[in-house]
């Protein structure tokens, strides 16, 4: 009777744990490391999210920012784009990880866990403004404000471009990338030039203040808390699009958000606890909340404790998101970021690049 009952707890352990999968794995002592970023300071966030754990958990922590040494960290944080530049490796996630993605309808392969899914919206303060096309908000004017507020630099035009052109493969005969770019160019002359070098909270302050009829932002910050906001926008692609069929420019019908990963965690162990608990239900919702650093939902999913304070316009935006999620590679030559930067902000010099074609206003 005895060995039947062993037996039986040892089936039992065995059953559980391939039920419930790899577990979430603890260290008493976490190196973190950041990726410094110089728009979006995370480090506040980090050390709020890391004492509130290590207090519930009793573990020992500290936060470096990365050098050239990430073998170093238990776990790296940075914009995905540059984590994904460190080594891939193979790190046996707990269920609970992947049961949170798959939840919510993004892969994931390695060690590489986004933390935040972002696509382009624009605030508006004014909500008489009716939605714009690209060629509406490029051809926009108000005689006190400025139209957009953003910072303008190549990492930021890149990223419109790949939003608007749905791809990362920038090909530079495209006629439909020459005409982003015009499109560009004209917004570029009613831009707010005071922040077109500055980072995140120089931006939000630009839009405090009410400089700019539209301030481009991620998404996340239609959750922060402390946001006051009349209207929004996903940033606007263009009326039209090439139809290689018909030889033409045809009107865009394709309006859907296009998503990429910002914020993320790089895995160099398997100590998985403190990821565990970051994607605990009401973390995630204090994340989005409490830190205007813009950190967005991967879907609707995440927000159903809050869902009766959203609009129905972002919950329709967040259904769509994780359908179209693109990566920003920023792997392009000198010669292919000097047709960018000589583009924005004159047109004469695009025009030399292509004298023979014509271009759709």
């Amino acid at each position: 009777m005895k060995n039947f009952g062993l037996y039986f707890c040892y089936i039992f352990l065995v059953l559980n744990n391939f039920l419930n999968g790899a577990e979430c794995k603890k260290s008493s002592n976490l190196k973190i490391g950041l990726i410094n970023d110089e728009y979006i300071n995370y480090e506040p966030y980090l050390y709020y999210m890391l004492g509130e754990y290590s207090l519930n958990n009793s573990v020992e922590f500290q936060i470096e920012f990365l050098k050239n040494n990430p073998e170093e960290f238990d776990i790296i944080f940075g914009e995905y784009y540059k984590l994904r530049m460190l080594t891939k490796k193979n790190i046996n996630l707990p269920i609970k990880i992947e049961n949170f993605y798959e939840k919510n309808g993004v892969k994931i392969s390695n060690n590489l866990l986004p933390l935040d899914l972002d696509t382009f919206i624009i605030l508006k303060k004014n909500d008489l403004i009716q939605e714009l096309n690209l060629q509406d908000l490029a051809n926009y004017y108000d005689p006190i404000k400025y139209t957009l507020g953003t910072d303008f630099n190549k990492k930021k035009i890149l990223q419109l471009l790949i939003y608007s052109l749905e791809s990362d493969n920038l090909d530079f005969q495209d006629i439909f990338l020459e005409s982003y770019l015009t499109q560009y160019n004209k917004l570029y002359s009613n831009l707010n030039k005071n922040i077109i070098k500055s980072n995140y909270q120089e931006i939000f302050d630009s839009y405090l203040i009410n400089e700019n009829l539209f301030t481009l932002f991620s998404d996340g910050i239609l959750l922060y808390k402390n946001l006051q906001y009349s209207s929004f926008q996903l940033f606007p692609k263009s009326k039209y699009i090439w139809s290689d069929i018909n030889g033409t420019f045809i009107e865009n019908k394709n309006l859907n958000p296009i998503s990429s990963y910002g914020f993320s965690a790089y895995l160099n162990s398997d100590n998985t606890d403190l990821m565990c608990y970051l994607f605990n239900a009401d973390v995630r919702i204090k994340s989005f909340q409490d830190f205007n650093i813009q950190i967005s939902p991967f879907s609707e999913k995440e927000v159903e404790s809050i869902k009766n304070k959203l609009s129905e316009k972002y919950l329709n935006i967040l259904k769509k998101k994780n359908s179209n999620i693109v990566n920003f590679k920023f792997t392009y030559d000198d010669s292919e970021n000097k047709i960018i930067e000589t583009s924005i902000g004159n047109l004469e010099e695009l025009l030399l690049k292509y004298p023979n074609k014509n271009y759709l206003d």
